[in-house]
């Protein structure tokens, strides 16, 4: 990692944010509401590509939950 990515704050929060992020996936958790309560505020923006929004939490979480019900998932490696 370049010094330059390592001095910036905004890249030093985002890069603990990742690692939370992995070491999370990493335990094997099904729970996910402890690293969403601790990284995402409750006025979070997803914006997808087709440009419409889910503007919330509760609307991203419920978005999350439709495509984790949607989606077979045949591995992760982190």
């Amino acid at each position: 990692m370049s010094e330059r990515m390592t001095q910036d704050p905004r890249m030093t929060q985002n890069i603990a944010i990742a690692r939370d992020v992995a070491e999370h996936i990493k335990s094997g958790a099904t729970d996910d509401s402890s690293i969403w309560a601790k990284h995402w505020s409750n006025d979070c923006v997803s914006i997808e590509c087709d440009g419409s929004e889910h503007k919330g939490l509760d609307a991203i979480r419920t978005k999350c939950e439709k495509w984790m019900n949607e989606t077979t998932l045949h591995s992760c490696e982190v």
